[in-house]
């Protein structure tokens, strides 16, 4: 008997790798986005609440990131959008321009940035300057605004 591997077991051996490999790859691709989820969904409400409190702030003129919004007035004032940029642990950067909100940033400062917050709202006639507000998460942040994935929160100020 001759020592040694034979062609047909190396061919065996090659195809099962061939099959196995990408296999194992996409799983772990799929495990790294479904962790991104979790971080997200588990982060979001306190980062939307955080910019709740920036956005009341910014009603009584006392805001670290946004102008003073009046009573009434159309929100984003002077439209655009207004956005926060958060770390993978849900803790506040700063605020994001624009242009950087619409293309993707990975670094605010020398931070890096995993989530985007934004808001926008319209003031309900019926309810005297009661602002409604939609706070909106978004992940990842190196991405395009139209590829990110979005988890809204709803909520009023007066």
């Amino acid at each position: 008997m001759a020592a040694g591997i034979s062609l047909v077991e190396t061919m065996v051996a090659v195809g099962v790798l061939a099959v196995v490999i990408p296999l194992a790859l996409a799983t772990m691709s799929a495990v790294g986005q479904e962790s991104l989820a979790a971080r997200a969904e588990t982060r979001a409400p306190a980062m939307a609440e955080y910019f709740r409190q920036e956005l009341a702030a910014a009603r009584e003129g006392r805001s670290r990131n946004f102008p003073e919004i009046a009573a009434g007035e159309a929100f984003p004032p002077g439209g655009g959008t207004w956005c926060l940029g958060f770390d993978r642990s849900g803790g506040v950067l700063g605020r994001v321009d624009a242009a950087s909100y619409a293309q993707g940033l990975s670094e605010l400062g020398d931070e890096n940035v995993l989530f985007l917050a934004t808001a926008r709202g319209r003031t309900e006639a019926a309810e005297g300057s009661v602002l409604n507000i939609t706070v909106e998460i978004e992940y990842p942040a190196v991405r395009r605004a139209e590829d990110r994935k979005r988890l809204p929160f709803h909520t009023k100020l007066p």
